[in-house]
């Protein structure tokens, strides 16, 4: 359904969904530049830096679904109870990381479980 189709509620719904979404890669992408920071293992950093790249560029892929979202451009699958939970677990185990240790293999695979969440509730195919 496009944004005129759907109701206030559900037009909250898929925003406060976009916002967990966008909030877990922000904070991968400020877990793996701090913990670029603190390592001293060159291979890591370069790893890490990839990844970045990677997650910085599902951000700009997220915000162009909004926006098309916004405009009218965009349908979406109203996001369901579970769905929502998901994506509020997922950001919640990001926030548990922390750049002490390597956390990219946890960050990738947060980020994957995130985007199969998000792309149920706003397909990137239409």
């Amino acid at each position: 359904m496009k944004k005129p189709d759907l109701s206030v509620p559900d037009q909250q719904c898929y925003y406060r969904s976009y916002e967990h979404r966008e909030d877990a890669i922000l904070k991968a992408i400020q877990i793996l530049a701090s913990r670029n920071k603190v390592t001293e293992d060159e291979a890591e950093k370069a790893f890490n830096r990839m990844k970045l790249v990677t997650l910085e560029n599902e951000l700009d892929d997220h915000v162009q679904k909004k926006v098309a979202f916004n405009a009218g451009r965009a349908a979406i699958n109203p996001p369901t109870p579970d769905q929502m939970d998901r994506l509020r677990d997922t950001l919640e185990r990001v926030e548990q990381l922390t750049p002490d240790s390597r956390v990219v293999e946890q960050i990738v695979s947060l980020a994957r479980e995130n985007t199969k969440a998000f792309e149920a509730i706003h397909p990137s195919r239409q």
